[in-house]
């Protein structure tokens, strides 16, 4: 006997472990839209776990079937990155510390039967704290994007994880963010002097070609042929991908990241972020969190 969708979802977060509906089907734990490429619910010992990455017009309505049945939406992209490998492999291993309530935001629309503009709820991914073989892990919405951070300690709430990350440099003072990385005016000491680092054209640096391992060529930015520098990610094994147009050395402390002007993302991740203007005012002092390593979500969330 088939099923509609609906259906089959719905025997799936009552427990069952077979069954096909039109373009949905179940194997065991797993709740598939379309094929075994795209696992969109997966039974855990704490509830069901929704796949949050967006994949086609046809999936994201399957979604919007499933939220209403599970506990947790994340995108498997950010899972598999920090597991390593299958989500469904490692679901005995991955521990709901805390969440944060249902989040549904309003999203417009074009209805492809009457051309009209419609307003829908959509579920979007909530907060989350995971426990994963003793290690703790912040997931969460950061604006349009989904994140996650592997904690410095045990955090027993979501803003318990939000409150790991922030530096103590950046406790109590006046910040701007842009992702993992926090911004505080810096003031400049008696008789320092802030030397500006010019690129050339020579230094071009290629993102598909590879990077400097210590971070420290620079290249010239085409449309404003401006000289602009990436941040270094202390622990990271991947491309910096946060940038400046503007970069200071401190003659009293060369070890100090200072910026001014453009904070960009090389994939547009991030808002650009205003520190000024290149070339006048004062620098910034950039300043990592205390993420130990921090990933993106590979699929689209939004």
């Amino acid at each position: 006997m088939g099923y509609s969708n609906d259906k089959i979802i719905n025997r799936f977060s009552k427990g069952a472990t077979k069954g096909k509906g039109s373009n949905v089907f179940i194997e065991n734990d797993v709740c598939y839209s379309y094929g075994t490429h795209f696992p969109l619910l997966v039974r855990m010992p704490w509830g069901l776990l929704q796949n949050g990455d967006k994949y086609s017009v046809t999936t994201s309505k399957h979604q919007s079937i499933a939220s209403q049945f599970s506990k947790v939406i994340i995108p498997f992209s950010i899972l598999q990155q920090i597991c390593a490998g299958s989500v469904c492999y490692y679901k005995d291993k991955i521990e709901l510390i805390a969440q944060e309530k249902a989040r549904y935001d309003e999203i417009e629309r074009i209805n492809p039967k009457t051309g009209e503009k419609e307003i829908y709820t959509e579920r979007r991914p909530e907060g989350i704290i995971l426990k994963i073989e003793e290690k703790y892990f912040l997931c969460s919405m950061d604006g349009q994007n989904y994140f996650a951070s592997e904690l410095p300690c045990k955090a027993e709430t979501v803003q318990d994880g939000f409150d790991s990350l922030i530096p103590e440099e950046v406790k109590n003072k006046e910040s701007q963010r842009q992702g993992e990385w926090f911004f505080i005016p810096y003031e400049k000491k008696e008789g320092e002097k802030i030397i500006i680092e010019k690129g050339t054209k020579k230094e071009k640096y290629n993102i598909q070609n590879g990077y400097d391992s210590n971070y420290k060529k620079l290249y010239i930015e085409k449309e404003r042929k401006t000289p602009i520098k990436f941040l270094q990610n202390k622990n990271s094994i991947h491309l910096p991908h946060h940038y400046a147009t503007e970069y200071g050395i401190s003659s009293k402390n060369p070890s100090l990241i200072l910026v001014r002007g453009s904070i960009k993302h090389t994939q547009r991740d991030h808002r650009v972020l205003q520190l000024g203007h290149a070339g006048k005012g004062i620098f910034y002092q950039a300043i990592e969190s205390n993420h130990v390593q921090s990933w993106g979500a590979n699929g689209r969330i939004d």
